[in-house]
């Protein structure tokens, strides 16, 4: 094998992998089925054992004997099943977890996408209202790692030369 088919071995493996939702293929495909989060939450019991991929932002994790409980905040899934903008949100959901999971990692505004089957309704109150949510009992949980925020240089580019002794480029 030459080295420029290793190069491009190499390459296209580092493609595939960055290309990877965190989300299994046959999982995607069976949540795929035409379920989207309203329709969801007008025929929750209709819906009862089906496979879904939620995300959104958590609320609040709660801790209970056995299991943990996590409020999202749903938003639609965008580039590799990331949770996008809060404020295309339909609604909430809670996601029911086996097992513990540690509150101060799965904290109040961290990115969660949850792959699970619907298990049911369960209504909370949001202040006083009575909220009725759609419960997910998880599969998979995959929390994002929260984006780095990069300084914006403030210089445009005509204005290199100023800052590097003069010469660079354009060089008029």
């Amino acid at each position: 094998m030459g080295s420029f088919t290793r190069i491009i071995a190499a390459f296209s493996a580092i493609l595939a992998l960055a290309a990877c939702s965190p989300v299994a293929g046959n999982i995607r495909e069976q949540a795929d089925a035409g379920i989207d989060f309203e329709s969801l939450q007008q025929d929750i019991r209709g819906r009862i054992g089906e496979p879904v991929v939620l995300g959104g932002y958590i609320l609040e994790t709660e801790n209970l004997e056995g299991i943990t409980r996590i409020l999202v905040l749903q938003t639609p899934l965008g580039f590799r099943d990331r949770p996008g903008d809060k404020d295309l949100s339909r609604g909430r959901f809670m996601a029911v977890y086996d097992g513990f999971l540690d509150p101060e990692v799965y904290q109040k505004d961290r990115e969660v996408t949850i792959t699970g089957t619907v298990s049911g309704l369960e209504t909370v109150r949001v202040e006083k209202y009575p909220y009725p949510l759609v419960r997910i009992d998880v599969a998979k949980i995959h929390l994002w790692r929260e984006l780095a925020e990069y300084p914006v240089y403030p210089y445009p580019p005509y204005r290199l030369h100023y800052r590097f002794g003069g010469y660079g480029w354009p060089y008029w």
